[in-house]
């Protein structure tokens, strides 16, 4: 596969480093990195992982200051404010794409029954929208994907191209 322009993705919350390690074997070019609370199992055996498989892991995305795409799969739900934890992500890192994969109406372990957003709280499925809202404001636009109910979302900034174009 050709990466064409895609240099860079970020796997936050990666868990074990598999879909990191696989980011890195489908894009062998990219600098591929991966975030995990550093005092964590996970972190460990996910650095041992990303050791093995050439990806860098990091206790979480502050040191990154430009990145291509931000994979997000099952981590913002687990985010008490994600609101604010995703505008951070977007001034500290500047991407160009977001895939998403999240479920703030669904219940599961580790996951908040309510979501606070600046002085207000906010049921999943009010916080899922108001995510969604947010990125649109940060001049984001949702591509569709083919995938059933369009999951994961897929974001881009828009000034950039669509990244089938990259990997095409």
């Amino acid at each position: 596969m050709r990466n064409d322009g895609l240099n860079s993705i970020l796997d936050l919350g990666c868990g074990f480093g598999y879909t990191t390690a696989s980011f890195k074997e489908i894009f062998p070019d990219c600098s591929v990195y991966g975030t995990n609370f550093e005092d964590s199992l996970q972190f460990k055996m996910s650095k041992d992982i990303g050791i093995s498989n050439d990806f860098t892991m990091l206790p979480d995305h502050k040191s990154i200051t430009e990145i291509d795409l931000i994979f997000a799969s099952e981590y913002f739900e687990h985010i008490i404010n994600p609101i604010e934890h995703v505008e951070d992500i977007i001034d500290t890192c500047n991407p160009k794409y977001f895939l998403i994969a999240s479920t703030f109406n669904q219940p599961a372990i580790g996951h908040f029954n309510q979501y606070n957003h600046g002085n207000f709280i906010f049921d999943g499925k009010t916080t899922s929208s108001k995510f969604n809202d947010y990125l649109r404001s940060r001049g984001y636009e949702s591509i569709e994907t083919g995938c059933w109910n369009n999951r994961p979302n897929y974001w881009k900034k828009k000034k950039y191209n669509t990244l089938s174009e990259f990997i095409g």
